[in-house]
Parts: structure tokens; C-alpha cells; sequence
């Protein structure tokens, strides 16, 4: 479970971090993304890597099933997860 979170998490982190920058790979779907107006909408989209990690956890633990507590552990994990690396791409990125 711990190994999965923290795929997820690097998966969510370097998508919206860096992939989805202006001129990366996926600047196109930023640019999309960004003409949503709602924030409950866009952000699990891709704007946001903790809500893009958070969703899928979320939506991916239902192929591994273990239980109610299980899933919100996993989800939780993958969310703290993702926030510290996104605080290592951030103090490491130039």
C-alpha cells in the first residue's frame, strides 16, 4: 500500500509541477484545464498535485479493496505523500 501511494504521488507531483508548465509535454492541457471555472472541477483535473493524488487514490484503491479504513489510510498517505514531494521539486527545481 505504501509503495503505491508513494508512486501516485510522484506520478501527481511531476505531471502538475512540471510536466504541465508552459512549453513541457502537457502545457496544452494546463492551458485547457485553466478555462474551467470551477475550482472543484479544475483542480482534481490537474491543477492542483494534492487533489490529482488525492483522486487517485481515491478512485484506483477500489481495485484493491481491503476494507474502509484501509482506503482511507491509503488516501491520506498518498496526500502526505505527494506534499513532500512537492516540497522537494520546489526547493530543488531552479
Amino acid at each position: 500500500m505504501i509503495v503505491y501511494s508513494i508512486y501516485i504521488a510522484l506520478f501527481s507531483a511531476v505531471f502538475v509541477i512540471l510536466l504541465t508548465q508552459p512549453g513541457m509535454i502537457f502545457g496544452w492541457y494546463k492551458d485547457l484545464i485553466n478555462k474551467i471555472k470551477s475550482d472543484y472541477i479544475r483542480k482534481p483535473l490537474g491543477d492542483c498535485e494534492l487533489c490529482v493524488a488525492g483522486q487517485i487514490a481515491l478512485w484506483s484503491y477500489l481495485f484493491m479493496w481491503d476494507g474502509w479504513l484501509h482506503w482511507i489510510i491509503f488516501i491520506v498517505l498518498t496526500i502526505f505523500f505527494t506534499h513532500i514531494i512537492t516540497w522537494i521539486i520546489t526547493k530543488t527545481t531552479i
